[in-house]
């Protein structure tokens, strides 16, 4: 009926649309954005009063006078029953919209005229089967408190509930279904109405359909699948004995088909509907009132069509399944983690096919405890981390293990030493036999025993058989006379007819017989030559082989045989049938000693429902092989946190790709998650023989994690080039918990050379300390000021310097001591900062702010304080929603010195946060824009200028060769954006992006020498940070003998020292020659101490202040007082000379 229904929705909208000069198409019906109830004025201009009047029946249907008049529906018994669509039948359809909600990919007011005209057909009814009469209120009937209770008796053992899946059914089924309410009566099925030929029919008008309610079909009674399928005559009768429809309708096979596509319709708007329709709770959920006034609203809607049931559906709040218990290897922790994929994570994830294969070969074997299919399982997936190992052994412990009857392996193979060689092989076997009573296992052995037995006796009797025919000797061709009735050697031979032979008939004579001829006289026959075993070989034969086998084979001496062959074969018959007692003596003899071994055994057989069980485990969850391809380019990119390799993964090329599965996902993050391994051991050298910081364009700022000292961690071990890192942070503080804060301090300033903050200051690069901050959002005033003492206590650390040991001592890094030894900056990352409910009310720029005032309290004034989180995810709603950057800014805007004014400076003392370090997530593209508007919309004038250029991005520094970016191109007078395929063309975009934008880039993790790509990313740093050409003229100068300076720079506290000892010792010259005239003649002028200390102080100073960054500045300063001194020395001495006359 709904078939039918809709095909005259479908009409009668086309006409009114047709003559209101509308497109009839389903598009031109969707509502406005603003009311989505706003769509029925079409309906205004319907012609066919009865259609009309049907359609005002909905209403009428669900609503009381009373209810409708609430609604704002005037003269309800008028306007509602004319067949005309006015303003108070618009009216009423537009409550019945807003009271009704329902879920369609079509036309939304094509499913509301049906929604209508199916409630109509309830209300009207028909003649009723039991009663005769209309349905006048069938609302009374399911709003009838004990209606519900009576729905919820229909549950069946199985689950399923029959009457709550009918009155989610067409209109005829409901109509059934009140009609057995009413007369509280089992179903009555007209027996016509379910016929084989109408089943025929229905299934005949399911088209394309066919098979999806054939499947239906299966769930809808219960059958096991593909049961409908099977039988499809048989399965449509019993549905439609199961799911009666009244009243009889004209076209019995059609209103079928109908119903069949209801239920059809409700499974493809949501894969459980029958199963959540059937479930306990959702009968209970349903019963309850809602907050409407109509009664029962819930059930009324349970009873429309199936776009109204899939919007109730959608309102039913899924119960909340009771928690399982995990392992305690596969509960949720807060460690530390960060993310990467390997090369071997991926080559695992695309073996797991095979090992999903792996584990369907075990079905049907058998274990002898838990312990052992665990092992034999964890071989077969390759090994098990503890979070699956404890899955899979839950899995398997929850599995009976049955008593079956066996041989115990040791005694069995103690027995099997005790057996002829010949015999081991067959026997050894036996110790596998299982079954499950001890008769069974008894009866299989004898079989078995018995075949080997059998397979060792033919085995001996054709050894000894070999043995006799190696003693055969041709037969002589003699004479000899034969019995004409055959002679047993004829017989051998083949020369007379056997015993059985009859003697030909003689030729029948009507006459008289003939005379009988004289009989001939017997002519010996010549045997051809054979083979005899002679009698001369007797003795030796019978000392070589046991008696029961010389026995059988004496008859054979002195007979004739066609071959050796052929008294072979009958030797071995005659042999194996002499050997049967004895083997039968062993049997016995065996089976004996075999029963005492038998016992019984604890088994364990693995069946489908166990490896089905198994293959749901998360190491064996596959990954579609598109997935494995679009992600093989993240192959050791590293990620601080799930979302951002979530976000990388989702969008691997930087380009908006279809969302990888959850299931899929979820795969992927556990693969990749990785706790932080903690390094004990001395810091080891990290930097490469780069030289110092060169002049750069910009901020370029690396994270450092301490695990990148241990060779796991990211698989390999790079060094990093701090003359393009202006700022490299150590990754060593974590701090957690909401309640008491504690400190997860990780091993990072003990080295070789002073550690971390020498090795890095050699460089002239800034040593920062990056601290993790976990659970911020729920830390009180108190727990943000104990955070605030533990960062300042772990900044602290970075002052400490490296005992002078030994080793220092006699290096040339014992210099470095001198080096400045504090810390530059402290970085605090907020971790979870994306995540929108952190930004209700502004609620994360507050507490960043009250942390970071609370740590500028606590430390050192001399370090700077930056801060580090990841991009805010946009709020649900888009743009109207606004973008929470904005918010963040704005209410960073004290700490960052802007607070409330717009002539903000840069010698604001105000100003708390130094940088802002924002990690961009995946398409870079769209991130890094969202960022600068935000930012813009925060900010006018030179403060938005100012805070831009107080802004890092932070990006991975590997993955980024197959990564294009969009270039516009005129395409037909157009411009539109495409991929210019070229290498690192997306992250040079980035970069000339940042240098324009903001202050720099970050990295995290740096970039590292080993890397894939590492050259061309440090050339891409090069073009779009490094200053080539310098206004200082000594900058000049050093960037024309980089590898000097590369030498110099680092090590340029020794080059002070060499310069000052070359200074002090000329002074030292001088002042010793004019205080001793000899040594001024004899030694100083001899050897020319002066001009080679001149010149050796000359050009030293002259390198160290080309390469020396510090004395770079302060080289003409120096040399200048240099001049002076030396022009007051020898002021001085010109002066002492004129008034002593007498001295040289």
């Amino acid at each position: 009926m709904s078939g039918a229904l809709g095909g005259l929705v479908r009409l009668v909208l086309g006409l009114v649309l047709l003559a209101a000069g509308l497109d009839a198409s389903p598009a031109a019906a969707q509502p406005t954005a603003g009311d989505d109830c706003a769509i029925f004025a079409p309906l205004r201009d319907e012609r066919d009063r009865a259609l009309a009047a049907r359609i005002q029946g909905g209403p009428r249907a669900v609503y009381s006078e009373a209810e409708a008049t609430a609604r704002g529906v005037r003269n309800w018994r008028a306007y509602l029953t004319d067949g005309l669509i006015r303003d108070q039948s618009v009216r009423a359809l537009e409550a019945f919209c807003r009271d009704f909600p329902l879920r369609t990919e079509g036309s939304r007011l094509d499913a509301y005229v049906e929604a209508a005209l199916h409630y109509a057909a309830i209300h009207d009814g028909g003649p009723g089967l039991m009663a005769g009469t209309r349905i006048v209120d069938w609302r009374a009937r399911i709003s009838d408190p004990g209606f519900a209770a009576w729905l919820a008796a229909g549950a069946l053992p199985d689950g399923r509930n029959l009457r709550r899946l009918r009155l989610a059914g067409t209109a005829p089924m409901v109509l059934a279904l009140l009609d057995e309410w009413r007369m509280a009566a089992p179903p009555i099925t007209n027996p016509d109405a379910c016929t084989d030929g109408i089943a025929s029919a229905a299934l005949a008008r399911l088209g394309n359909d066919r098979a999806a309610a054939l499947g239906v079909m299966d769930r809808l009674l219960g059958a096991p699948p593909g049961s409908a399928a099977a039988d499809p005559v048989a399965a449509v009768s019993q549905f439609c004995r199961a799911f009666p429809l009244s009243p009889p309708a004209a076209d019995p096979a059609a209103a079928l088909a109908d119903a069949l596509l209801h239920f059809v319709r409700l499974e493809a708007g949501d894969p459980r509907a029958l199963a959540t329709l059937s479930s306990p709770a959702f009968g209970d959920w349903v019963a309850q009132a809602d907050g409407s006034d109509l009664g029962a609203h819930r059930l009324l809607r349970l009873a429309g069509t199936a776009p109204v049931v899939l919007a109730l559906l959608d309102a039913f709040p899924a119960p909340t399944p009771a928690p399982a218990t995990l392992p305690e290897a596969c509960r949720p922790d807060d460690a530390w983690s960060y993310y990467v994929l390997r090369e071997d994570d991926l080559d695992a994830l695309a073996a797991r096919p095979e090992r999903r294969a792996a584990l369907g070969e075990l079905i049907g074997q058998d274990f002898a405890s838990q312990g052992a299919l665990l092992r034999r399982v964890e071989a077969a997936l390759g090994g098990l981390d503890g979070c699956n190992a404890a899955l899979a052994r839950a899995i398997i412990d929850e599995v009976a293990v049955v008593t079956r009857w066996g041989l115990g392996a040791e005694a069995m193979a103690a027995f099997v030493l005790e057996l002829p060689e010949a015999l081991r092989a067959s026997v050894t076997p036996f110790a596998g036999l299982t079954s499950p009573t001890r008769a069974g296992l008894e009866a299989a052995i004898r079989r078995d025993l018995d075949a080997a037995l059998a397979a060792q006796r033919r085995a001996e009797a054709a050894r000894w058989a070999a043995v006799v025919a190696g003693r055969t000797q041709p037969r002589s061709a003699v004479p000899a006379p034969l019995d004409p009735g055959g002679s047993l050697d004829a017989l051998i031979l083949g020369l007379a007819p056997g015993p059985e032979a009859e003697p030909e008939p003689p030729a029948p004579d009507d006459d008289a017989a003939a005379p009988a001829a004289p009989e001939a006289p017997l002519t010996p026959v010549v045997p051809p030559a054979g083979v005899t075993l002679p009698d001369s070989e007797r003795r030796a034969l019978a000392n070589s082989l046991p008696f029961d086998v010389f026995d059988a084979i004496e008859p054979m001496f002195e007979r004739p045989f066609a071959s050796a062959d052929t008294l072979e074969r009958r030797a071995a018959a005659d042999i194996e049938a002499a050997l049967e007692p004895r083997t039968r003596a062993d049997f016995e003899r065996y089976l004996t000693e075999i029963e005492p071994l038998i016992g019984p055994q604890s088994a364990l057989t693995v069946n489908q429902a166990l490896v089905d069980a198994l293959t749901a485990l998360p190491a064996v969850q596959p990954v579609a092989p598109a997935t494995l391809d679009r992600i093989e380019r993240l192959a050791e990119v590293a990620f601080i946190d799930e979302r951002l390799f979530t976000a990388a993964v989702q969008h691997p090329t930087n380009v908006e790709l279809a969302p990888v599965p959850v299931e899929e996902l979820d795969v992927l993050i556990r693969t990749a998650r990785r706790p932080v391994p903690a390094v004990t051991a001395p810091l080891r050298p990290f930097v490469a023989d780069c030289g110092c910081l060169r002049p750069l364009d910009g901020v370029v700022y690396a994270f450092y994690p301490s695990w990148l000292q241990d060779p796991d961690a990211l698989g390999t071990v790079g060094r990093i080039d701090l003359s393009l890192t202006s700022h490299l942070a150590y990754f060593a503080v974590r701090l957690s918990g909401a309640r008491e804060v504690q400190a997860e301090r990780l091993h990072w300033q003990e080295g070789f050379g002073g550690g971390f903050v020498a090795q890095v200051h050699r460089h002239y690069t800034e040593a920062h300390l990056a601290i993790q901050l976990d659970d911020w959002t729920e830390w009180s005033p108190a727990a943000k000021e104990r955070a605030a003492r533990l960062i300042a206590e772990a900044a602290a650390e970075g002052a400490a310097r490296a005992p002078l040991g030994w080793a220092n001592l006699l290096s040339w890094r014992v210099f470095d001591r001198f080096l400045s030894s504090r810390l530059d900056g402290v970085t605090l990352y907020f971790s979870d900062f994306a995540h929108p409910a952190a930004h209700i009310d502004g609620q994360a720029a507050r507490r960043v702010g009250d942390v970071v005032r609370a740590l500028r309290r606590e430390l050192d004034p001399r370090l700077s304080i930056n801060v580090a989180f990841d991009l805010p995810a946009e709020r649900a709603g888009g743009a109207d929603a606004g973008d929470p950057i904005t918010a963040v800014f704005l209410g960073m805007a004290d700490v960052l010195g802007v607070e409330g004014r717009i002539g903000w400076t840069r010698e604001d003392r105000s100003r708390v946060v130094d940088m802002v370090l924002v990690f961009l997530d995946r398409p870079t593209r769209s991130s890094k824009k969202r960022l600068h508007r935000g930012i813009e919309a925060a900010f006018a004038g030179q403060v938005r200028e100012d805070v831009l250029r107080m802004v890092v991005p932070v990006i991975p520094p590997n993955g980024h060769a197959e990564i294009h970016h969009l270039v516009p191109e005129l395409q037909d007078g157009r411009v539109s954006l495409e991929l210019r395929e070229r290498a690192f063309s997306q992250l040079r975009d980035d970069f000339s992006f940042f240098n324009d934008n903001f202050r720099g880039v970050g990295f995290w993790p740096p970039p590292l020498d080993e890397q894939a790509g590492y050259a061309d990313v440090i050339k891409a740093i090069e073009d779009a940070f490094w200053i080539r050409k310098s206004d200082d003229l000594l900058t000049a100068w050093s960037q024309a003998m980089p590898r000097v300076c590369a030498v110099v720079c680092p090590n340029r506290t020794a080059f002070r020292f060499v310069l000052a000892a070359l200074f002090l010792a000329g002074l030292a010259v001088a002042v010793t020659s004019r205080l001793s005239c000899r040594f001024c003649t004899d030694i100083a002028e001899r050897l020319l101490l002066l001009p080679i200390l001149a010149t050796a102080f000359l050009l030293t100073f002259f390198v160290v202040a080309i390469c020396d960054p510090w004395l770079r500045t302060e080289a003409f300063e120096l040399l200048a007082l240099m001049v002076v001194a030396l022009f007051a020395y020898l002021v001085v001495v010109s002066i002492a000379r004129l008034r002593r006359d007498e001295d040289p």
